[in-house]
């Protein structure tokens, strides 16, 4: 099961990870930064699509690949990375981060974009668990 979480302060929604384990009085989240968290997900605005993959760490960044390199023109600092509801346990639409920098390779065929999550881990309260089946 995905779980969400609410900034009470800036009100936004953003995703934290993914359910891995349920307990009687807790849980095991997998955040997006784990390094074994890939999400399909797009760019809101351009509506490019991509991978997002946590890099392990404290959760600073989380990057994006397989992105098209011609739709660099289309992708500016700020942009919001949502989820896509592909095939996935994330529904489509939710939060995830914000683009911090684009860059590939010269001889690379996509983008890598690093991500800072809408979500600031260190300062995590509360958790919204999303239930159901709903793809669309």
């Amino acid at each position: 099961q995905p779980a969400k979480t609410q900034s009470s302060f800036l009100g936004i929604y953003g995703l934290v990870g993914k359910i891995m384990n349920v307990g009687l009085s807790s849980s095991i989240v997998m955040p997006i930064f784990d390094s074994t968290s890939y999400i399909s997900a797009r760019l809101q605005s351009s509506r490019y699509e991509g991978l997002v993959n946590g890099i392990g760490g404290a959760g600073d960044y989380i990057v994006m690949n397989y992105v098209k390199k011609t739709a660099r023109s289309e992708i500016s600092n700020g942009d919001m990375i949502i989820t896509s509801g592909m095939k996935s346990v994330y529904p489509k639409g939710l939060n995830i981060g914000r683009v911090n920098s684009v860059y590939s390779g010269e001889y690379d065929s996509s983008l890598v974009i690093e991500i800072t999550p809408v979500i600031d881990f260190s300062k995590l309260e509360y958790v919204f668990v999303i239930t159901g089946n709903e793809h669309d």
